[in-house]
């Protein structure tokens, strides 16, 4: 991900499908986005759901879903790693 931030041209090709690029695209897309987006300072969005709300979910969820996402990787890449090894 470093590498991507850090260059000077990114190409990103992708599948399109009903007008969207694939899943995967996506989501590399918005990885690289969501630095530049400041999540510590709510009062900025607006939203139905109060600031003590938001933080225990910060505090509880984003952890889980962290390492979900974690737990996701490692399995891609294992299964990269055993593909790449045929």
């Amino acid at each position: 991900m470093e590498k991507a931030i850090n260059a000077d041209v990114l190409v990103i090709g992708s599948p399109v499908y009903d007008s969207f690029p694939t899943g995967m695209a996506r989501a590399f897309i918005e990885r690289l986005v969501f630095p530049a987006v400041n999540y510590n300072d709510y009062s900025k969005y607006e939203t139905a759901v109060d600031e003590p709300t938001r933080a225990h979910i910060r505090e509880t969820r984003f952890p889980q879903d962290l390492q979900k996402a974690y737990d996701l990787g490692k399995r891609l890449v294992e299964k990269a790693l055993l593909i790449a090894s045929y």
